[in-house]
């Protein structure tokens, strides 16, 4: 820390780690039995002791089992199944809602109970929904990778169709309910989050005692770390202040910026159907296409055409009519209106995409439809990476309902190399979007 600036870890940080590894890893049982048969609505919650804090942070969980919601329902009747510490070296509050899941779905699967689990961590729905609808595999050396196995195969044993996560608000004072179902939700969820963090303070004196001195230790080791570094910071600056002067450097050229210009002309076209691109694809998915195509452009006085990516446009046409679009098997063109047994969702999210674009041009090209193309940044608040776009006068609402179901399924922005998309399941059917 002397002569390079790097921070030391408290003296106590050993015996942290120790008391972190000595905690039980038996699993608690159920207060309560899960009902085999019918649905359980299960929340659950987790809490984290200074979450800023990574070296000193600790956690806990908590299962509520909420009685069945009905119009006479009043608050009470919570059934708390378990409530207790996140064992392991990893403490985070998200690692505790991932826990409490898990737990939940363990005892389901034992019981043969139905389960619908009702949590406030998005990050859990989205990840589940993407590992067991999705196409989505689990990867052994991600972190949480082991509670995750658990959940697959507490999943595989009691079967999907038995299991639902649902999302609700956390944090919610119950005079914010703006129906008696919300006030359901902020009651239950309310109760399972004090009791995580009732089990978080619910541990032994000689544990308190030895993060009591952990943490004066972690505060102290950083003190003498920012003076420090302090110090390096001020030896640097005198010797930029005395040193030998550098010599100018010319200043940067400016770069300038790529202007994306958009274009589209629909030509004489009028909607009818194009032979060649029904013989090619089939004639209903054709027709489905040309019927959502033309319902969602806009051609007024004053509508300019936007950036719309490909993959916006994928999900519009999914969402409209809950069809996954042509599909490719055996160097064919095949409809699953046509053929019910084929499974789309076996097939990756960024190859049925490729496949719809592939699909959207030949229908360009035989209208004798105009439309600019580039690897651009599309008109989306999600969407921030270039990806492949087409210039369009597209229906604004159509668009927002994307960024809608978008905002469902990833939990950050897409950048860069728009991987995060290339996990997105199937998009059902919306009843805003038909045509």
């Amino acid at each position: 820390m002397t002569l390079r600036g790097w921070a030391l870890l408290p003296p106590t940080w050993t015996s942290w780690m120790q008391l972190l590894a000595a905690l039980p890893v038996d699993l608690p049982p159920l207060a309560a039995p899960l009902r085999s048969g019918e649905w359980n609505d299960v929340f659950t919650d987790g809490s984290c002791l200074a979450s800023s804090c990574p070296l000193v942070r600790c956690a806990a969980w908590s299962v509520t089992l909420a009685a069945p919601f009905h119009a006479g329902w009043t608050p009470g009747q919570a059934k708390v199944l378990c409530a207790s510490f996140l064992p392991g070296l990893v403490q985070t509050a998200y690692r505790a809602e991932l826990f409490a899941v898990a737990y939940t779905l363990h005892w389901a699967a034992l019981l043969r109970a139905p389960v619908r689990i009702w949590t406030d961590c998005l990050g859990v729905i989205t990840r589940f929904n993407l590992l067991i609808w999705g196409c989505h595999r689990l990867n052994v050396n991600r972190s949480n990778s082991d509670l995750w196995q658990w959940i697959l195969n507490s999943v595989a044993v009691l079967g999907r169709e038995r299991v639902s996560l649902c999302k609700v608000k956390a944090h919610c004072t119950l005079h914010s309910a703006t129906s008696l179902r919300a006030a359901w939700k902020i009651f239950y969820n309310d109760y399972a989050d004090r009791a995580a963090r009732l089990a978080n303070r619910a541990r032994p004196a000689e544990f308190w005692r030895v993060w009591d001195q952990h943490a004066r230790a972690v505060e102290s080791a950083a003190h003498i770390y920012s003076q420090v570094s302090r110090l390096h910071i001020a030896v640097g600056r005198r010797h930029v202040r005395h040193g030998d002067p550098e010599p100018a450097e010319a200043p940067p050229s400016v770069r300038e910026t790529r202007q994306f210009a958009v274009q589209f002309e629909r030509g004489r076209w009028t909607g009818n159907l194009l032979p060649k691109l029904a013989r090619l694809y089939g004639t209903a998915i054709s027709q489905k296409a040309i019927r959502w195509f033309l319902a969602r452009i806009v051609e007024q006085e004053g509508v300019s055409p936007v950036w719309v990516s490909y993959t916006q446009l994928y999900l519009d046409f999914q969402l409209t009519w809950g069809h996954p679009g042509p599909l490719r098997v055996h160097q064919q063109w095949v409809d699953t209106d046509q053929r019910p047994y084929l499974a789309a969702e076996s097939f990756h999210f960024r190859q049925r995409v490729k496949w719809f674009k592939q699909f959207l041009k030949a229908m360009f090209k035989e209208a004798d439809i105009k439309a600019a193309i580039a690897q651009c940044r599309p008109q989306s608040g999600i969407i921030q990476a270039f990806v492949p776009s087409v210039s369009v006068p597209w229906d604004p609402q159509s668009l927002l309902e994307v960024e809608r179901w978008l905002a469902t399924q990833v939990t950050t922005p897409c950048v860069r190399d728009a991987a995060i998309l290339y996990h997105l399941p199937l998009a059902m059917r919306c009843d805003r979007m038909q045509v």
